[in-house]
């Protein structure tokens, strides 16, 4: 591993944690005095939004100045606030009610803080759930029951189920970290037995969090369809005609920004850097793009396992079947979990789409792609990966 400069003992550099995964440890629960009106607005913004009455409230607004913020904690949670209060404010009214521009006394802040963190400047997967949670019982496990959100997500109830779950397989996944950077080092070692081991943790890490994710199922497919994917939207090109938005005080034009995906995520595309699982058609440059979505800690982490994985080429030449049976079943582990993936899409979002609108068959995901033909593809090509 001589070219790998990623480690167990330099996690904290790229803020993953053996613990936590990619989740923000423990997150603030409110910021300094002084940006109160944030934390006031992110935690009330939902309902505002849902009683049509957030507008004329972001109006009112100061212009804080965010280098007064300090440390990874505080621009997450900020990060949350005005991710949160961006996202209500374009969507109270729906698809035909969309704002020419973001207020500067929020845009201004919403624009700075994420370009810290390296973020587009819009809801993202880090806002709404790497960093918007909290442990009702700090002596219990991050676990749906024991989760609460810092700012909540409109739909209540279902809304709030669909984010903290998301938090809980994020939480799931902590239990990889390890053996994926061991896998990196066994690899290199050409170690084949202790190489073996980490796929099989790695594979039932995965399981498990495909487990967690059946819980979705507690959610209304109509309230989420309604409801919850409205405000996961983005002001981009793919977005069916409707405008960009200005983002007032930052720049005089509109600013282009997809909306909230699960591609967001650190977590499948480590696992794809891992075992060098590629997509093909437009799908891995799709993913590639998604990463300038994440926080640039996690983005540097998944290009370095990239950088220093041989374990496919590993696998590849060896003649331990044992050891292509361990690669092979944590890849089909992986597609599985994408191919859960897709039914939960198909059942939230495909069929409410076409009750909805007849005779349209194009679905376009908050994140931009042609959702169905995506989840399919990267599942398939995830499979062609056994070897």
């Amino acid at each position: 591993m001589s070219e790998c400069k990623i480690s167990l003992e330099n996690l904290s550099e790229y803020k993953v944690d053996e613990k936590y995964g990619f989740l923000v440890p423990e997150p603030l629960v409110d910021l300094p005095e002084y940006f109160q009106p944030w934390t006031d607005f992110g935690k009330t913004a939902a309902d505002l939004a849902q009683r049509k009455q957030l507008r004329d409230e972001i109006e009112k607004l100061p212009l804080l100045d965010d280098s007064r913020l300090e440390g990874y904690k505080e621009f997450s949670l900020a990060l949350n606030c005005l991710c949160t209060m961006a996202s209500c404010y374009v969507w109270q009214n729906g698809d035909y009610g969309v704002p020419k521009k973001i207020p500067k006394s929020l845009a201004v802040p919403l624009y700075n803080v994420s370009r810290r963190l390296g973020l587009q400047p819009i809801w993202c997967y880090q806002s709404a759930v790497l960093s918007n949670w909290i442990r009702k019982d700090p002596n219990r496990p991050v676990e749906l029951d024991n989760l609460e959100q810092l700012m909540p997500t409109p739909g209540g109830r279902d809304g709030k189920i669909f984010m903290l779950l998301s938090v809980q397989v994020e939480a799931d996944f902590a239990k990889a970290i390890k053996p994926l950077l061991l896998s990196l080092q066994y690899s290199s070692e050409q170690n084949v037995e202790s190489l073996i081991e980490q796929l099989v943790s790695i594979t039932e890490v995965v399981k498990n969090m495909k487990h967690s994710m059946h819980r979705l199922h507690e959610i209304n497919p109509s309230v989420f369809y309604n409801n919850v994917r409205p405000y996961m939207k983005g002001w981009d090109k793919s977005n069916h005609g409707l405008p960009s938005i200005v983002y007032e005080g930052v720049s005089e034009s509109p600013i282009e920004c997809l909306g909230g995906s699960a591609a967001q995520s650190s977590t499948i595309q480590s696992l794809d850097a891992l075992l060098g699982i590629r997509h093909e058609d437009g799908k891995q440059q799709y993913l590639d793009d998604m990463r300038s979505y994440m926080y640039n800690g996690h983005r540097t982490f998944i290009e370095d396992i990239q950088r220093a994985s041989t374990v496919r080429e590993f696998v590849v030449s060896s003649s331990s079947n044992e050891l292509k049976e361990a690669y092979n079943n944590c890849t089909k582990a992986v597609s599985d979990f994408r191919s859960y993936h897709l039914q939960i899409a198909t059942r939230y979002v495909l069929i409410p789409f076409r009750k909805g609108n007849k005779g349209r068959t194009n679905l376009t995901g908050t994140g931009g792609t042609d959702l169905m033909i995506f989840l399919k593809g990267t599942r398939s090509s995830t499979m062609d990966h056994v070897i």
